[in-house]
């Protein structure tokens, strides 16, 4: 897996110890040499974490995308459905919002196999989460942007 690589590097970029990371993310430094050899995934909220420390997409850490600058994104609809698309030249992500909504369902089924939410708790997240998509989409579509 392509993130466990990813954290590494960024590490050592920053000349930054497994220790000196665990402790800005309040993990153990077992925990960070685990995800770094692909042995363990870091959460979804570990995930953002680290995303702010090195100053980069979620989606870069897990090797979703090649660019490690935070994206400027737009939603576009077409044929395919609603795709993400970086602005100013419209380049394709290649991220549905399918995707997305697969990444959600991912991230919070931790919650409910806690015990802190139900799966129609996630449905329904899941939904609104789709409608705001489709209300942004739609609203930029009325106004020709």
């Amino acid at each position: 897996m392509a993130t466990g690589k990813t954290i590494r590097d960024l590490r050592e970029e920053r000349n930054m110890t497994q220790d000196e990371l665990a402790a800005l993310l309040g993990v153990s430094g077992a925990a960070i040499s685990q995800w770094e050899r692909s042995v363990r995934t870091p959460d979804g909220d570990t995930l953002v974490k680290l995303a702010d420390i090195f100053e980069c997409s979620v989606d870069y850490l897990l090797g979703r995308i090649k660019s490690k600058q935070p994206l400027n994104a737009t939603l576009d609809k077409d044929a395919e459905g609603i795709r993400f698309k970086v602005d100013p030249d419209g380049v394709d992500l290649g991220v549905s919002v399918e995707d997305y909504v697969a990444d959600i369902r991912l991230a919070l089924r931790s919650h409910v196999t806690r015990g802190l939410l139900t799966q129609d708790d996630v449905d329904r997240a899941v939904e609104q989460f789709r409608q705001q998509i489709e209300l942004i989409v739609n609203i930029r579509g009325e106004k020709g942007q």
